[in-house]
Parts: structure tokens; sequence; C-alpha cells
């Protein structure tokens, strides 16, 4: 396989460049044909079917890969993107660079990867407040774990076809409001954020964290509000839940007519729901949950011209039904990304305010321990 594509760049590069060998994809203007070239060239180096016949085609002198190896240029191109995509692949191969590079970064370099490094901390923060919080400590884990996978992977089971495949296929969401697009934007933070901070631990200790130090949330943690609701917290489609914190209003769903609910918003450790209740039938100060929401992502928001009215945006995205290794896979996005929206009818304006305020309490206690449960890593990061 590494032999029939490297004969194949060698090919396309006689006819078009000057540079003989896979140089000539080395130097030229476009990045993705850069990136796939080195990443190409590294994993080439380290292979032992590299025979003599693909050597000389290659233009892989001793000299000339020595001085490649040694350029800025290429750790600050890998560092560059990097920190745009948080590719685990890329972090490879500037891990690869700097174990050639024994003197590690200096000078502008090493301010170049600080400034990465921030940013990247900064983006991982503000995912904090984004809609999918909640979602942050399990993707935490997943890539944390595929990140030192991938730093600590042998070039025998790199796909030179990779990096070019990743660079052409890469779709931005800057600018998209959507669940779908929000999702997209926290994982590639948090893989950023990893990426940065498995490599600075490379760079200063010579070495990988194995997993990252997090607090787990139990329910001493919790507040009393929250054991006595634990009922309600772990309620379903159709359970049978207490009224008692149910906030009554109105709802009108598609083709149908006002119906008189109750709202319930509960965050236990850092899981938090919003239930539509429905009063039971049959048992006093009970209610059968109609609808649930995620408490993440809801932004209450009051109607501006009908004071009583609270609209809430809902996820309607389902990230178990779309696994980050769709986008290896090149699958396209869906068409349709709109998000489903509930608008409240609360009695007056008053009691508008008052649900709005009890949902945001419950995010914020929610959004408190994410924060706690991250702390420790963040903490770690700062030493």
């Amino acid at each position: 396989m590494k032999k029939r594509l490297f004969r194949q760049l060698y090919c396309f590069s006689s006819e078009h460049l000057q540079w003989s060998g896979i140089f000539a994809f080395v130097f030229c203007k476009d990045q993705s044909i850069l990136l796939a070239s080195i990443f190409l060239l590294l994993i080439l180096t380290e292979s032992k079917d590299l025979d003599c016949i693909l050597s000389p085609m290659s233009g892989l002198s001793e000299k000339r890969y020595g001085w490649l190896m040694e350029s800025h240029k290429f750790h600050f191109m890998f560092l560059k993107f990097s920190k745009e995509s948080g590719e685990s692949h890329v972090g490879w191969c500037l891990q690869k660079l700097l174990i050639f590079h024994r003197e590690g970064l200096s000078g502008d370099n090493l301010l170049l990867f600080i400034t990465s490094y921030d940013q990247s901390r900064v983006n991982f923060l503000n995912e904090l407040g984004g809609v999918w919080f909640d979602h942050i400590p399990d993707t935490l884990i997943t890539e944390f774990a595929s990140c030192k996978r991938v730093l600590e992977q042998s070039s025998q089971y790199k796909d030179p076809l990779f990096m070019l495949e990743l660079v052409l296929h890469q779709q931005p969401t800057n600018g998209q409001t959507s669940s779908y697009f929000a999702w997209q934007r926290m994982v590639d933070a948090v893989k950023a954020f990893i990426l940065h901070f498995q490599l600075k631990t490379f760079i200063l200790k010579g070495g990988l964290v194995d997993k990252p130090l997090l607090n787990m949330i139990s329910s001493s943690t919790s507040d009393s509000r929250v054991i006595r609701s634990s009922d309600v917290s772990s309620a379903s489609f159709g359970s049978n839940v207490l009224l008692e914190s149910g906030i009554p209003c109105g709802i009108a769903f598609s083709n149908s007519e006002i119906r008189d609910i109750y709202v319930i918003s509960v965050a236990s450790g850092i899981i938090g729901k919003l239930l539509l209740v429905e009063k039971h039938p049959f048992r006093s100060g009970h209610g059968v949950v109609i609808a649930i929401a995620p408490l993440a992502g809801l932004c209450p928001k009051i109607d501006e011209d009908h004071p009583s009215w609270l609209h809430l945006q809902i996820r309607e995205f389902d990230p178990q039904f779309y696994s980050i290794k769709t986008r290896g896979n090149n699958l396209s996005m869906p068409d349709h990304l709109a998000d489903g929206r509930w608008a409240l009818g609360l009695p007056n304006a008053r009691a508008c305010e008052e649900a709005q305020l009890a949902i945001l309490n419950e995010i914020t206690k929610q959004r408190s321990a994410v924060e706690y449960m991250l702390a420790p890593l963040l903490q770690d990061d700062l030493e």
C-alpha cells in the first residue's frame, strides 16, 4: 500500500513540480497536499520496508531529511493546524518532529505554542457556557483516550491518505447556531484542548498523561433538594411524579388545543431535565410526564411582546445517533438541522419571570457540577 501510493506521488511530482519525489509536495503552497506529504514522509522514514528502489525515488537523502526536520516552518505549520482542527494525527506529526529536534521548542516556536495552547483553553472554557456543556465530561474522557492512542500509535498503523482526506473533508461550523453545529464545535474544542494538553505535557515532561484528572460526582456533592427530588430527576416519558415543584402553565402542541400542564426543571449532578407534566387523573398531587427536554441548551427567553410567554429552545440533535467517527467516514451533514421550540404560557408576567429564574437556577446547578468535575484537570493545567 505504502509503496504503491509513494510511486503515485512520485509520478505526479515529476510531471508538475521541479523537486523530485515527495519533497516536491512538501514545499508546495497547497496546505492539504503539504500536510499529507509530511505525514507520509514521517511514516516512510519509520517504515522497515522502504527499500533501496523507493529511497532514491523519494529524494530522501539524510542531509535533506535532517534539514526538513529541523526547519521551524513545519513546527509552525503543525501548531497552526492543530489549533484549528484539534486533530490528534496532526499532533502525532508534531510529536515526531519534536522527538527528532531534541532541543525542543524555544524562542518564537515556544511562544507560538503557548499562544496556541492558551487559545485552545479559552475555547474549551467557553463551551461551559454552551448548549452542550453537560456532555463535556463524557466527551473529554472519550477523546482523551483516543488522543493518547493516536499519539502513541506506531507509524505502521497510519494511513498515508488520512491527512489528505482530513483536510479535504473538513466542514466549517462558524456562525451556525443549531445544536448539531454546536455539538461539533464543542467536540472540536475538547479535542483541541486535549491535544494541546498532551503536547504540553510531552514538551515539559517527555511523556503523556494516561487519564484526565477529574472529580467524581456523588450524592454527597448534591444539594438536599436534588436528593429529595431524585424520583423526578430519573423520570422518563410516562413516569408518575410529584407535582410539588411544578409550575402551572399552558402549552399548545402542533394541531392541538392548549393543554394545562406543569413544568418541572431539575438538575442532579451533571444531568438536567425539563419535564412537562399533566395532572394524574386519579392521584392527587401527582402527574404524568408527557415530554422531556435536556436542561442544557434551553435558553429560556421571555417574549418581548407577550411577557407571559416563555420560549425554550430544544436540542433536537441526539449525539447517540452520531458518532465522532462519522467524520472519518465522510458522512454528510443532515439536511434539516432546525431545533425544536416550546412556548409556555404562564398566568402573568411575574409568573413567567419566576419560571424563567427557576429554570436558569437549575441550569446553573448543573453547570456548577460539570465545573466541579473538571476542576482538578484545569488546576493541573495551570501548573
